[in-house]
């Protein structure tokens, strides 16, 4: 059984992060984000074992790992993210953690940042309705950079048009996207 540092039993805890956070991802997530996520550094083995076991459950897309069939991902959501506000925890826990895979050095400029952390990072601010982490990422210039360096320029578009969309109404932050947004289409 999943143990913690103090030797307590942490499996349910465990499995039902694990499923939460991965039930929110739409492409899967790492390895190396799901430990950072469930147990950083995973001192006592629980996240290999965890992984080891569901393992069947499993496929890999490069190196992200993701549900092998959307009915596990459904349950996943039915048993763990049934209501809005445990989604948009789930969000703010992945986009947190992925936050730290974009700016890995935790100095604004995006160096040696993963390209799944760039690209998935605005979506899950977005959906945790996390605005002024959102704002401060898509308004980061070393973020955009970073984005564009690994290919993803494209994506830039879409994550400005789905911020101000999810952005309410009145929220100051709101007309300044819309407006970097609509210079990312027309260039």
């Amino acid at each position: 059984s999943f143990r913690d540092r103090e030797g307590r039993p942490c499996g349910a805890a465990l499995v039902e992060k694990f499923a939460a956070c991965l039930g929110v991802s739409r492409h899967g997530l790492s390895p190396a984000e799901l430990t950072a996520l469930l147990d950083p550094g995973d001192p006592l083995g629980n996240v290999a074992v965890l992984l080891r076991l569901v393992r069947p459950y499993l496929m890999r897309r490069g190196e992200l790992l993701d549900f092998y069939h959307g009915q596990f991902r459904e349950a996943a959501k039915a048993a763990h993210l049934d209501t809005p506000e445990k989604q948009r925890a789930a969000h703010q826990s992945v986009a947190t953690c992925l936050q730290a895979f974009a700016d890995p050095h935790r100095d604004g400029q995006c160096r040696d940042a993963t390209p799944h952390a760039l690209s998935e990072l605005p979506h899950h601010q977005t959906r945790a309705e996390a605005w002024p982490d959102l704002i401060a990422t898509l308004e980061n210039i070393f973020f955009l950079e970073a984005k564009v360096t690994h290919g993803l320029a494209f994506d830039l578009a879409e994550d400005f048009t789905a911020a101000v969309d999810a952005l309410p109404t009145e929220h100051a932050g709101r007309q300044r996207l819309g407006l970097l947004g609509e210079a990312l289409r027309r260039d």
